[in-house]
């Protein structure tokens, strides 16, 4: 035996180029390795002494880090072969924390024995404190599907609970993103729970048969049945097939299509399925097809109700009126109906674009909260955050058509023209195109102007000039726009920008701003943060239940380390914004951790423009410096400068 122990072995693989194929420094290694650079220079001693045996020896760059050279390939050779034995180690094994887990947790969840944590540390070359580390994550993962993970002394440990719940942990963090088989882009973890399975094969099984059932079904939907199915097939080649499943209700033309997917797949991978089978191949063509629906006669249906209240709700809460959009009604309700099938089977289906929406459409998001407590009423089952970010999307497309409302809040334009619609229509069309961030509500003449007690647009343009500005930004320039009047318009629109961001910053005061050097408690921070807004008059009793509440709705921890708790009710009796910086970061929820916490209250009168504040956590989000930079912050002044300096590079990005 050439290496005395396995880290060593795996050093080498490193440094000669078997695993990534490029050079390591000593603090890559370390990282690597999960252990000092200290401990890295004595191993490399070690390698050195190795490698000079077998006529080669180590090269360090600085900057670039170790490479071999070899000078003896014949006595090198023996070398190389003995550091490539053993396939287990010289696997390709994962590097990111991320990866790590899931590959620790398929492991896991397809052993069907007893796994000794201490051998998978090993095999990982990863600490023990690590390893320690991530049980506790994987610990927490299987429980969100009803799994728990037994401990038996001398033994090890081995994951406990029913086939369909380890099936749809397996499916959802498998992440299949490539049906088609390209393994070359697929994550150590989807490699290792896919191998030799031919993903394109149970895609053309599928396609083949869904337009002649006459079921159609999403991209994302198509690519979960994929999914699903991979892991169907390779849980009945280990021996767990399902004798029994719970009964599906399904149309003929469901259960037909289910029972020939089914033939298929066990002629395909040379399977025999269970009884169950069926039944779980029908479950999921029924929750991931697209409801189709004769819309004269859903005005009694008990679900198309529902969403008529959703909407209802929208309006009577927010204030924005999507009641008449047709469009989105029907959207709704035909995600809804499959969505109320994976509900009640306790299935859940992944949204990738879940991250992205609770970044950048957190207005969407938030009131689709709202909106999904309302349809709880009607039907009382636990909504994720990945179905609530799925219809999240469709109520922000629904905001963008009527309030042109993405994640920020086009400004509105009164055009005053004193020569004619004709010409007003081609200063409208120049407006729109030069300043996408406008919409030119209303054209009017000089005397409807005058005659107005008040103007509801947010800036006024005209092409003669105004006896009277009501209060109102404006601005006059040509009927045909020259390079100076663009400015002017450019300096005007900035202006009421950094006006309407700077009054945001009123939310905030030094009244309820903290920092905090320990780790308190989430429940205990927030209830710490309620009571002094309560103290002062801020908020009711109403405060804190309603912030809980929200949160058992789904965690209001956004990524890299802020959360924005607040109450679904807007009966605060003033605005405010209460701040927390955490020296330590402390546990939000299973996924997140966070250093800063941005306790929100809104009255309602303050309602519509006190969303714009949702724009600054939007901009520290993108701004990944500036939010590092809160991280060390220890004053109110310095948290303000800071807040300043992220609304001023937003104005600018905007323009």
């Amino acid at each position: 035996m050439i290496f005395p122990y396995k880290r060593l072995k795996k050093m080498y693989q490193l440094v000669s180029g078997n695993d990534q194929g490029w050079s390591w420094t000593t603090k890559a290694l370390a990282e690597r390795l999960e252990v000092t650079e200290r401990t890295i220079r004595d191993d490399f001693k070690k390698l050195a002494g190795i490698l000079n045996e077998y006529g080669a020896r180590l090269e360090s760059k600085r900057g670039i880090g170790y490479t071999i050279l070899v000078d003896d390939p014949d006595r090198y050779r023996f070398l190389a072969e003995e550091g490539q034995e053993e396939t287990e180690v010289n696997q390709p094994l994962p590097g990111a924390p991320e990866e790590r887990i899931r590959y620790e947790l398929f492991k896991l969840l397809n052993a069907g024995e007893y796994v000794k944590m201490e051998d998978l540390a090993d095999e990982l070359y990863i600490s023990r404190a690590t390893m320690n580390n991530d049980s506790k994550i994987i610990r927490r993962i299987l429980e969100d599907y009803s799994l728990t993970l037994r401990t038996k002394p001398g033994h090890g440990v081995k994951v406990i609970g029913e086939e369909k719940n380890i099936r749809y942990c397996l499916a959802e963090y498998a992440d299949v993103r490539d049906e088609e088989g390209q393994r070359s882009g697929m994550p150590l973890g989807q490699q290792q729970l896919f191998q030799g399975l031919d993903l394109s094969q149970i895609r053309t099984i599928i396609l083949k048969h869904l337009r002649p059932h006459g079921i159609r079904m999403a991209d994302l939907a198509l690519k979960d049945l994929i999914t699903h199915l991979a892991v169907m097939v390779l849980r009945v080649k280990e021996g767990h097939g399902l004798e029994r499943f719970e009964t599906v209700t399904g149309s003929q033309r469901d259960m037909e299509l289910a029972a020939t997917i089914l033939s298929e797949m066990e002629e395909a991978f040379d399977i025999t399925c269970p009884a169950g089978e069926l039944d779980y191949i029908l479950l999921h063509i029924v929750s991931k097809k697209m409801a189709e629906t004769e819309w004269e006669r859903l005005q009694s249906d008990q679900l198309f109700l529902a969403v008529r209240g959703m909407l209802t709700f929208v309006y009577e809460r927010f204030t924005y009126d999507l009641r008449d959009d047709e469009r989105l009604s029907r959207d709704l309700f035909v995600h809804l109906k499959p969505m109320l099938t994976r509900l009640e089977h306790g299935m859940n289906m992944r949204n990738p674009l879940l991250g992205h929406i609770r970044k950048y459409y957190p207005l969407a998001y938030e009131i689709t909260v709202g909106a999904v407590k309302e349809l709880q009423k009607s039907f009382p089952y636990d909504i994720n955050d990945n179905e609530i970010g799925y219809l999240a999307l469709h109520i922000g497309a629904a905001l963008e058509r009527k309030y042109n409302i993405p994640h920020r809040r086009r400004k509105t334009v009164l055009l005053v023209c004193g020569s004619g619609y004709g010409t007003a229509r081609i200063l409208e069309s120049r407006l729109r195109s030069l300043f996408a961030e406008l919409d030119v509500s209303r054209v009017v003449s000089l005397r409807e102007y005058e005659e107005m007690p008040a103007v509801d647009e947010d800036l006024i343009v005209s092409t003669i000039h105004l006896q009277q500005r009501k209060n109102k930004p404006s601005a006059v320039i040509s009927p045909i726009p020259s390079e100076r009047d663009m400015e002017t318009m450019t300096r005007m629109v900035r202006a009421s920008d950094e006006e309407q961001e700077i009054s945001l910053l009123r939310y905030f005061d030094k009244e309820w701003f903290m920092t905090r050097s320990d780790q308190p408690d989430k429940d205990a921070l927030i209830e710490e943060m309620s009571g002094i807004l309560k103290q002062k008059g801020v908020v009711t009793d109403k405060f804190l239940p309603a912030v809980k509440e929200r949160e058992k709705l789904g965690s209001t921890a956004l990524d890299r380390g802020m959360a924005i708790p607040h109450p679904l009710e807007l009966s605060s009796n003033r605005t405010v914004v209460s701040v927390c910086l955490l020296e330590n970061p402390i546990r939000w929820d299973a996924n997140h951790e966070v250093h800063v916490v941005f306790l929100l209250s809104i009255c309602k009168e303050d309602y519509e423009q006190a969303m714009g504040i949702y724009d600054l956590f939007v901009e520290l989000i993108r701004q990944e410096e500036t939010l590092e930079r809160l991280k060390h912050c220890h004053s109110f002044d310095a948290f303000m400068l800071i807040a300043r300096q992220v609304l001023a590079v937003k104005s600018n990005d905007f323009h």
